[in-house]
């Protein structure tokens, strides 16, 4: 690629995002909103499950280390996965008093 070429991409580009913020503001901001939901949904989801899973009591350690990884490991699908099924194996446990 020339110098050249390249100082055009680069305008090109510049021009693109000039023209953004010019038609469709209120069409750009709720594709924003719902990208960013679309993200810290499951960000959200996962820190949680690792909260609840640090916290809670589970028949065997080995439950407990296994639900942890893979809440840890897969993002989104771990969290969905221990929603699903964790939990109600982790309430399973009987309660002291």
């Amino acid at each position: 690629m020339t110098k050249d070429e390249a100082e055009r991409r680069r305008w090109t580009f510049y021009e693109a995002v000039k023209r953004l913020g010019k038609d469709g503001d209120s069409v750009n901001i709720v594709n924003l909103l719902i990208v960013i939901v679309i993200l810290l949904l499951p960000l959200v989801l996962t820190f949680w499950a690792i909260r609840d899973v640090a916290y809670g009591q589970f028949p065997t350690r080995k439950t407990k280390y296994i639900w942890f990884a893979v809440v840890s490991l897969l993002p989104g699908l771990g969290a969905l996965a221990y929603l699903l099924a964790g939990r109600s194996e982790r309430r399973q446990m009987p309660t002291s008093p």
